[in-house]
């Protein structure tokens, strides 16, 4: 139990279908032993449950996004304190932008494997967010064109040869080494083109530069 009274034990499930429900279950007792998976009826019952188990994290299908808005997401983050991750494939960039404000921690494809929802729970356990492959393809084309010349590539600050290259490999999901490895440069500096990058867009973290490639761009 945390200083806070909060249990980090368990993980509440949501309106997922049964094969999608089995494998957030296996994977839970993967990177927690000795957790506690226990099943919300409906997007009502889920806040309920969360305010008196306080879970960990709380694994929703898009409908119950769809259904409830995106108002649960902040009800729940603000209120329990609780990762929330939403199981879908219809979701949409602008959609994602406006829940990770809201408190939404990841993204999982509805048919995301055992392995693949063990990495995003540790991730998003570390305090970074998880983001599906689908959705990283879907913000890697829409910042980085392959001829640099679509609408929202010329809204975003102008970003060097290089820069274009290091953002192109964070929104594939590499981690710095294996960005370092790709380019064939320095881990160092690796991590100084991602602190231009972050002036540039004017964030601070990596899970912020992520955020806001997939936030949509002004006209």
């Amino acid at each position: 139990m945390s200083t806070h009274g909060r249990v980090k034990s368990r993980i509440v499930i949501g309106g997922v279908d049964a094969a999608m429900s089995r494998r957030l279950r296996e994977a839970w007792l993967l990177t927690t032993p000795h957790g506690e998976s226990i099943q919300a009826q409906d997007p009502a019952g889920l806040i309920v449950q969360s305010a008196r188990l306080q879970p960990e994290f709380a694994v929703i299908a898009e409908a119950w996004l769809r259904q409830a808005g995106l108002d649960l997401l902040s009800k729940l983050s603000r209120a329990h304190r609780t990762s929330i991750v939403v199981c879908g494939e219809n979701l949409g960039a602008l959609t994602v932008a406006r829940g990770f404000a809201q408190g939404l921690r990841g993204v999982l494809d509805a048919d995301a494997g055992i392995d693949t929802i063990k990495k995003a729970l540790l991730t998003i356990r570390s305090g970074e967010m998880w983001i599906s492959r689908r959705m990283l393809l879907e913000a890697l084309h829409s910042v980085a064109p392959s001829d640099g010349s679509s609408d929202t590539w010329r809204r975003l600050p102008s970003l060097s040869e290089r820069e274009h290259e290091v953002l192109t490999q964070v929104l594939a999901g590499l981690a710095n080494k294996d960005i370092a490895e790709k380019l064939a440069i320095s881990e160092h500096t690796v991590k100084a083109h991602l602190q231009h990058l972050y002036l540039k867009l004017g964030v601070h973290r990596r899970v912020e530069l992520l955020r806001a490639c997939l936030a949509p761009q002004p006209p």
